[in-house]
Order: C-alpha cells, then structure tokens, then sequence
C-alpha cells in the first residue's frame, strides 16, 4: 500500500467555511479519497449542501456534492465533539 493510500484511508480533513474554496476543495479531497468533514457556520448553507444544492456555481458541482456525501463527505454546522478524530484541518475564510 502505498503512502497515499494508506494516509487517505487512516485520516480525516476537516475543511472550515463552505464558501468556494471550502466547498470545491472538499470536493476534491473527498473525490480522492479522503474522508471530509466539512463545518459550515451558515445553517442555510449546510441545508442546502446536505440537498445537494451548492450556493456557488461550479459546472456539475451538485451532482459531485451529491456523490461525495453518499461517500466519503460530511457536512456538519456544529461537530465540537468529532473534532478530537480530525487528522488534518484546513480553515477557508
């Protein structure tokens, strides 16, 4: 197995802010394999994520947002308590 892989499987991202970078980024992230937990403040915005609908316009980004969160994403407004199993944090502000 290699490096990647094995830090794919073993570790989880959190991605804070779910604006355009948070979101696209943790698309990507999730798309590679990576498990993400992606917080948003904005209750409105996690609403619509969690519907696969994205408050930003990207080309097919609802249709990977919903294919991500059947997989490997998780878009949460308040996750204190999940944070102590985070391996790697990134904040979008």
């Amino acid at each position: 197995m290699t490096k990647l892989n094995n830090l794919r499987m073993n570790n989880q991202i959190c991605v804070f802010g779910l604006g355009y970078v948070g979101q696209t980024l943790s698309i990507v992230l999730s798309e590679s394999g990576f498990k993400v937990i992606g917080i948003e403040k904005n209750i409105e915005i996690v609403k619509k994520i969690n519907n696969c609908q994205s408050n930003i316009y990207e080309p097919k980004i609802n249709e990977k947002l919903k294919n991500q969160l059947n997989q490997n994403a998780r878009i949460k407004n308040n996750s204190r308590r999940r944070l102590k199993s985070i391996s790697y944090f990134n904040l979008e502000i």
